[in-house]
C-alpha cells in the first residue's frame, strides 16, 4: 500500500530541517514505517507525551513520519481490512494510541464479535453499525447528528465500508440523516436492503430518493418491534425500477401504494406478503390496499390456512385472473375442528367426521384451490403441517382437486 496524500506532503514540508528536503517522503511503503520516536513533537500530537530524544542525529524519513500522529492517522484511515486495522492497533502502544485517541478521527475502531462480524459503536445517541460478511447494519437513533466533529470519520466508515458489501440492513435513520448520505455516492454495490418500519416511520426511506447510486434489487419492508404509530410519507417519489423483489407485512401497504406513482401495472416481478392472507381476508381496509398493490406485480407470494376458500375469495380470484398475475402458495393448518377431534374419534366417528368435511369440499366454490385464479396461473405449491395440525388426521385426495 502505498500513501500518496495532499496533506502528508503539507505536513512534511514543516519537518524539514537544516536544508534536508524529503523529496520522497508522500511514497513510501506501510511496511517501512517504524515505532521510533524523535526529538522533536509535532504542533498537533497530543499524544506524544512521552518523548525518547536522539542528540546530534540525523532523523531517517521513517522516523519523521513514525513520530508524526497526523501522518499516521491518515495512514491508518486508509487500512480497510478491519482485522489487518486491529493488527496495527495492537502493535505498539504508540499505535494503539493513535488509533484510539478521540483526538484523532480518521480511525473507527471495530470490535470483532466472532468469525467475520464487526461491531462498532459511536458515544453520541448510541450509533451503531455491524458488519457480517457481506451485510452492512446501521442503527442512527433519531437525536443523533452528523456534525463537524464527526463527519470526517463517518464520511470515510461508510465510503469504505459499503463499497465492500452487497446487503445494508437499516434498523433506523431518520430524514436529516439523509442528506449525509447524498454525499457519499456509495450505494453501487448495494443489491439487498432490508428497512425496518421505524425508519418509515422517521421518514428516513427517503433516502431512495435523494441518493441516485442506491438501486437494490430485493426491498424487504420489516416490523420487528411491531411500532404502531403511523408513517409520515415525506416527500413524494416512486421506488427505483431496479426492485425486482418486496417482501412486506400489511402495515407496509399504504406505503408502498403511494410509493408506485406513475409505475406501470406489473412492472415488479415478486411480492412477497409475510402474513396470512386467510387473515388479512377479514380486514377489509388492508384487504383493498393488498387487491390494489398485487396489480404492480408479476408473482405473489402468500400462505393461506387449510384447503377451503377464504373469505372475500370472489374479488381475489378475479383480480388475479384479469391481470395474469402468477402464485407462489402455501398452505399451512390451524385449529380446524376436524383436526383437533380426529384423535379422540372412534372409527365409525372419524369416517361420518371424514364424510361430512368431504361432502362440503365437493362444491368447487368452497375448495381454495379450485378456483380458475389460483389454479390457472399456480407456480409453486406447498402444503406444510409445521404445527402438527394434521398429524392424526389423513389428507383427501379432493382438498387439492381443480
Amino acid at each position: 500500500m502505498w500513501l500518496e496524500n495532499k496533506r502528508v506532503k503539507e505536513v512534511l514540508s514543516t519537518q524539514s530541517a537544516s536544508g534536508v528536503i524529503y523529496e520522497d517522503l508522500a511514497k513510501i511503503p506501510l511496511n517501512k514505517f517504524q515505532t521510533t520516536v524523535m526529538e522533536k513533537k509535532d504542533s498537533i500530537n497530543k499524544l506524544n507525551y512521552q518523548i525518547v530524544t536522539v542528540k546530534e542525529k540525523k532523523l531517517t524519513p521513517a522516523q519523521v513520519i513514525a513520530n508524526n500522529t497526523e501522518i499516521l492517522s491518515l495512514i491508518f484511515g486508509n487500512i480497510v481490512d478491519f482485522k489487518e486495522r486491529k493488527n496495527v492497533e495492537l502493535s505498539c502502544r504508540k499505535f494503539y494510541e493513535v488509533c484510539n485517541h478521540r483526538t484523532i478521527r480518521s480511525y473507527f475502531p471495530f470490535e470483532e464479535m466472532n468469525y467475520s462480524h464487526f461491531c462498532t459503536r459511536h458515544d453520541e445517541g448510541n450509533l451503531r453499525i455491524d458488519m457480517y460478511g457481506q451485510e452492512m447494519t446501521i442503527n442512527i437513533p433519531k437525536e443523533f447528528s452528523f456534525n463537524e466533529i464527526n463527519m470526517d470519520i463517518f464520511t470515510k466508515v461508510f465510503r469504505k465500508c459499503l463499497s465492500k458489501v452487497n446487503s445494508l440492513n437499516i434498523q433506523n435513520i431518520s430524514l436529516h440523516h439523509v442528506d449525509f448520505f447524498m454525499s457519499l455516492n456509495c450505494f453501487k454495490k448495494i443489491e439487498n436492503v432490508n428497512m425496518e418500519y421505524e425508519t418509515l416511520v422517521n421518514g428516513g426511506d427517503i433516502i431512495f430518493s435523494k441518493c441516485s447510486t442506491l438501486n437494490p434489487v430485493n426491498l424487504t419492508i420489516s416490523n420487528v418491534f411491531l411500532i404502531e404509530e403511523n408513517i409520515k410519507n415525506v416527500g413524494q417519489y416512486t421506488l427505483p425500477e431496479s426492485i425486482k423483489t418486496i417482501h412486506l407485512s400489511s402495515m407496509s401497504f399504504e406505503w408502498l401504494l403511494k410509493k408506485m406513482g406513475s409505475i406501470k401495472i406489473g412492472i415488479f416481478d415478486n411480492l412477497i406478503y409475510n402474513e396470512s392472507l386467510s387473515c388479512l381476508m377479514n380486514e377489509k381496509n388492508k384487504l383493498e390496499l393488498y387487491l390494489k398493490l398485487i396489480t404492480y406485480f408479476k408473482n405473489i407470494s402468500y400462505e393461506v390456512y387449510n384447503f377451503e376458500t377464504i373469505p372475500n375469495n370472489e374479488i381475489f380470484n378475479k383480480i388475479l385472473l384479469k391481470n395474469n398475475i402468477a402464485s407462489f402458495v402455501t398452505i399451512t393448518f390451524n385449529d380446524n375442528n376436524i383436526y383437533e377431534r380426529f384423535s379422540r374419534l372412534s372409527k365409525d366417528e372419524r369416517s361420518r367426521e371424514a364424510e361430512g368435511y368431504i361432502q362440503n369440499l365437493k362444491n368447487p366454490t368452497r375448495r381454495f384451490l379450485a378456483q380458475p385464479g389460483i389454479h390457472l396461473n399456480i407456480k409453486k405449491l406447498k402444503i406444510l403441517d409445521i404445527h402438527e395440525k394434521r398429524i392424526n388426521c389423513p389428507f383427501f385426495p379432493l382438498e387439492i382437486k381443480k
